[in-house]
């Protein structure tokens, strides 16, 4: 199962990070870039184009193992095919906390990107790009590298970035 997820493609690093200070008393703040990227065409069936248009956000991990994800991010997402361009503020915040069975939670709760491959919510769910607002939850069965296990957006809207785009 794979799941993209620029918000926090960096997840395995984002633990490791924070295992490596958890015993630190004071939370450690680190620039994180994101750079552009392409989502290939299984998603939308036409490849996207993912351009920074404008970031400026800072990691922090916190001693128990979590982190969040601060800052701005904008995007633009172009259709390679028709050149369709839109842009987005994906800023989230994000915050990813280690459960105490090994498990991981991650929250967003502003302007977000995810973008899911078919199965990555259940068996037959459809590969999904979208753009939301309002909480989104992700249950993970392992806090480094693990499955989505659970997925819940209740408040807040959702834009298929697919169908905007095509």
């Amino acid at each position: 199962m794979r799941r993209l997820s620029l918000i926090l493609s960096g997840t395995i690093v984002l633990a490791l990070l924070a295992s490596s200070v958890a015993s630190a008393e004071a939370p450690t703040r680190i620039p994180w870039p994101t750079e552009s990227f392409t989502v290939d065409a299984s998603i939308c069936g036409f490849a996207v184009d993912v351009t920074v248009v404008s970031q400026n956000e800072t990691l922090t991990i916190f001693s128990d193992g979590s982190v969040i994800l601060t800052g701005t991010l904008k995007l633009a997402f172009s259709n390679t095919v028709t050149g369709t361009t839109i842009t987005r503020n994906v800023s989230g915040p994000v915050l990813v906390r280690p459960n105490a069975d090994g498990s991981g939670t991650e929250t967003l709760t502003g302007p977000s990107f995810l973008a899911f491959a078919a199965g990555d919510l259940g068996a037959g769910s459809a590969p999904m790009l979208a753009y939301t607002t309002g909480p989104v939850v992700l249950q993970f069965d392992s806090f480094v590298g693990g499955h989505i296990v659970g997925y819940s957006h209740t408040s807040g809207t959702t834009e298929d970035l697919c169908e905007t785009l095509a």
